[in-house]
């Protein structure tokens, strides 16, 4: 259970909850630290080493985020974070609009592609999903299926393969 306590490495009994809490603390200061920019890629584990606590608690390890916009910003600053930002606006952005639409048509293809979208959105902020082939497939099929509902409601004839 997350609510159990563990003893961790360094002897000190810890559940779930104050780890992330410890980790989230630990990004926000990396993230103060390099701001605009972020601490470069792959970079928060080494800097969670920074911590004391996480240090000993880890062995030397260090943690992950746990959370891929909160990783995008402690790694990517204020910079890497926009650009994360806008690249999802284009999801969701009139997506329930677009749904709608296709269930209207019973279009149950393009329903299905949209759907996985706020599962995807919602599961990237309680785990680090950036390294999952299957969460930039789904996200990928999901876009492309929204040009195409977009494209078709303002009438601009599809590209024929």
């Amino acid at each position: 259970s997350r609510n159990a306590r563990q003893i961790e490495r360094d002897g000190v009994a810890r559940n779930y909850a104050t780890v992330r809490q410890m980790i989230l603390l630990t990004t926000w200061d990396g993230f103060l630290t390099s701001p605009v920019f972020g601490l470069g890629y792959n970079k928060f584990i080494e800097y969670s080493r920074t911590n004391p606590t996480i240090n000993f608690t880890t062995g030397g390890e260090g943690y992950y985020t746990h959370n891929s916009a909160i990783e995008v910003a402690v790694e990517g600053g204020v910079v890497g974070l926009t650009l994360f930002l806008l690249h999802w606006w284009q999801y969701l952005r009139g997506i329930s609009r677009t749904v709608r639409a296709a269930v209207r048509r019973r279009d149950t293809l393009a329903v299905a592609c949209l759907v996985g979208v706020p599962v995807v959105i919602v599961s990237a902020m309680l785990a680090n999903l950036l390294m999952f082939y299957s969460f930039w497939s789904i996200s990928g099929v999901a876009l492309a299926c929204l040009n195409l509902l977009r494209r078709d409601a303002a009438g601009v004839e599809q590209p024929r393969l």
